[in-house]
């Protein structure tokens, strides 16, 4: 039977169930001995028989990159900030089309006063047509681009049609010529997106390294299930031994209870290695899905039996790897780039505002629509101008603040800029010794298993020659399950080490060959 599916386990599930019901007077008629046969035979079919899937490690990466709930999350991040981005080009450099169209009457009374000039009264229609398309060009110059139209009536039996057309601009000379609000928001934003891509590969290398130490730790659970059982085979096969001793005569009943209590704590310490099979399979479930009742039928088998392959790594190259592509460096390197932007800003706003301002225009006037048109495209009636505006503030202190504030800001980002490659440095380098010591942990501990059970077995050959006693034996029993469990943690804290280290470079991603799209 495979680990996680102990019969006793399962069948001490059934007796509490069965118990609870027995406690309610409503399932107390359903208690008949048939039914309840009946009903065991079907649980334990149900819960002692789940479905067997052998999983390697690759498998659980490729679920992970897309089912990971944690990793599709924070996914939207830089999909909504993409967003932002467009809004803001938009907003600026778009151009905004508007159309109006008006009518007024008048009406006014005629005047027959003696002495006065005389006219009669007088109606007036005048319709109003406009439209106007403005925008901004990357130079900062706003643009304005309008055509009107204005048709009269009134008690004279012609209408006079005015059509007009300018187009007029503003270009920043000085202030908001490289850099305006508008554009830092622009610029901004994209550094936030960037910084949001840098967080979905943070969470892709952090989901990554979790996926290994939870499939490590299982496929540890799991032999260390087995180490359990066969520490209980042989505490058992020592009991019945010393039990058929004891009921001969040849050894004393003290050793038959020693034997029988190994037995028993063996036991408990099988059920506790089960639970710890159970549980890191439901960590590394929880990782790989998002839906995790969909596995809750599945028993995960890990492909690989641990092991500890060695791995060359130079100290300088992986500092290399961390301080190029790590994704909190990079972010770091754009809050420096953002400041940059910042200062640039601020550094334009400590100019005066001057602004050149330009229009050009032509206008028409006739009796008849198709007249007027002819004037404007001949251009019969142009007008144009040309100017400039001036503004300073006399003191400007609020600029100078703005300005003097983002620079020091920004020689603040560079020292924790700095802290932070002595972190990762360090953090690097406490990993490469770590994985070095690891390792000579592996050959120490599977040394000392080798050892463990060489002693055993001439221990347990010179108790069958009576040359020993059942404690020293019953206590190598206990050092060699010891040396078994020691062995298999030592095993499984290499392998996540190597996976530390490649958190700590960055470089999960790149020594798995995945091809990661942040979006």
């Amino acid at each position: 039977m495979k680990p996680g599916t102990s019969a006793s386990c399962r069948f001490k599930d059934i007796e509490t169930r069965v118990d609870r019901r027995m406690q309610n007077s409503h399932f107390r008629h359903l208690m008949n001995p048939r039914w309840l046969a009946a009903s065991l035979v079907v649980a334990v079919t149900a819960m002692a028989d789940p479905k067997l899937r052998s999983i390697s490690l690759d498998e659980c990466v490729r679920l992970a990159l897309e089912k990971n709930l944690d990793l599709r999350i924070i996914r939207y991040e830089p999909r909504i900030q993409a967003l932002e981005l467009g809004a803001s080009f938009t907003d600026y450099y778009d151009p905004k089309f508007t159309a109006r169209a008006g009518q007024t009457f008048n009406e006014s009374p005629g005047q027959n006063i003696p002495g006065q000039p005389a006219f009669a009264p007088a109606k007036t229609w005048n319709e109003n047509y406009s439209s106007d398309l403005a925008g901004n060009l990357p130079s900062g110059m706003h643009y304005d681009i309008l055509g009107t139209l204005n048709r009269n009536s009134g008690n004279s039996p012609y209408s006079t049609y005015t059509p007009g057309s300018t187009v007029s601009i503003t270009q920043p000379l000085l202030k908001n010529f490289w850099i305006d609000s508008p554009r830092l928001t622009m610029q901004l934003n994209k550094n936030v997106l960037q910084n949001n891509e840098q967080d979905v590969v943070n969470q892709a290398l952090t989901s990554l390294t979790a996926i290994a130490n939870a499939y490590y730790d299982l496929a540890a659970a799991r032999e260390n299930v087995e180490v359990e059982r066969k520490a209980l085979e042989l505490a058992e096969q020592q009991y019945n031994e010393n039990k058929i001793k004891v009921q001969v005569g040849t050894l004393a009943t003290l050793d038959e209870k020693q034997a029988e209590s190994q037995a028993a704590t063996v036991r408990a310490d099988l059920i506790t290695a089960e639970a710890t099979f159970s549980n890191a399979e439901n960590t590394l479930k929880r990782l790989i899905t998002d839906d995790f009742a969909s596995l809750s039928d599945t028993l995960l088998d890990p492909a690989e039996k641990i092991s500890a392959n060695p791995v060359l790594v130079d100290k300088i190259s992986s500092w290399e790897r961390g301080l190029k592509q790590r994704p909190d460096v990079i972010q770091a390197r754009l809050l420096l780039e953002k400041q940059k932007i910042t200062i640039r800003f601020n550094r334009n706003q400590l100019f005066p505002q001057l602004d050149l301002t330009g229009s050009y225009g032509v206008a028409g006037r006739a009796t008849t629509f198709s007249d007027s048109l002819g004037q404007l495209g001949d251009r019969d009636y142009p007008n144009f101008g040309i100017g400039a505006v001036f503004s300073y503030p006399l003191s400007n202190r609020s600029a100078r603040n703005r300005y003097k504030e983002a620079k020091l800001l920004s020689e603040q980002y560079l020292l924790q800029y700095k802290l932070l490659e002595q972190q990762v440095m360090a953090a690097i380098a406490n990993n490469i010794d770590t994985i070095n010591a690891d390792f000579k942990r592996v050959e120490a501990t599977r040394a000392a298993t080798k050892y463990a059970e060489l002693a055993y077995e001439g221990e347990k050959r010179k108790l069958e020659n009576g040359k020993s006693t059942s404690f020293i034996v019953l206590q190598l029993q206990r050092d060699l399950t010891t040396a078994r469990s020691t062995e298999i943690r030592a095993l499984a804290d290499y392998n996540k080490a190597l996976f530390a280290l490649y958190q700590s470079e960055g470089s999960t991603l790149e020594r798995l060959r995945i091809r990661f799209s942040v979006r």
